[in-house]
């Protein structure tokens, strides 16, 4: 969040929607620094989905932040009908990825990442560490089109060195002292 409301000062045209969690992803953060670009939707995800589109379709780069379940499993059909179909500039970024959230089975994102890449026009991408996160909110930022980052919630490890640059496309591959290699796909 602290990168995301950094360039949101610099770029006017982003602005951030949260879906009452906003502690919990903490995006009160940016509402707190930016509250004319921060819009909070309420339990209504399907809905906010429908309000980033017409955002995006007024020329703002949109960030949507929820647990990945509530944004991606939720909301498929309004993400796949007003935000893939036609590649409009919402960024879907989903907390609490997999097994990961205390909530049990109804807060448990397992099929995000699936759902995500079964849409035409959709970039989806799970930064490994504190510095590909920072440097993926800007990179979101500037891509054309929807996109879905999967991130964890709370402090990410840092894996990578100040000299890393998260490329798009790419995969990084980890090598390490045991007997296999650890393959990570930036998108």
């Amino acid at each position: 969040t602290d990168d995301l409301r950094a360039l949101a000062r610099q770029r006017r045209e982003i602005v951030c929607l949260g879906a009452d969690l906003t502690r919990q992803t903490e995006t009160d953060l940016f509402r707190d620094a930016l509250p004319e670009r921060f819009f909070n939707a309420g339990m209504a995800e399907a809905n906010m989905i429908g309000i980033a589109a017409g955002l995006a379709r007024a020329g703002h780069v949109v960030f949507v932040n929820t647990f990945g379940v509530f944004c991606t499993r939720r909301c498929f059909d309004q993400i796949a009908m007003a935000v893939a179909y036609p590649r409009l500039n919402v960024r879907l970024v989903g907390f609490m990825p997999g097994l990961s959230s205390p909530g049990g089975p109804s807060h448990q994102a397992i099929e995000d990442v699936a759902l995500m890449r079964a849409l035409p026009n959709m970039l989806v991408l799970e930064p490994a560490d504190a510095l590909e996160i920072r440097q993926a909110v800007a990179a979101l930022a500037d891509h054309s089109g929807p996109a879905y980052m999967r991130v964890k919630r709370g402090e990410s490890p840092l894996i990578f060195d100040d000299s890393h640059q998260l490329q798009l496309g790419r995969a990084q591959r980890l090598t390490g002292s045991g007997s296999s290699d650890v393959c990570l796909v930036s998108a």
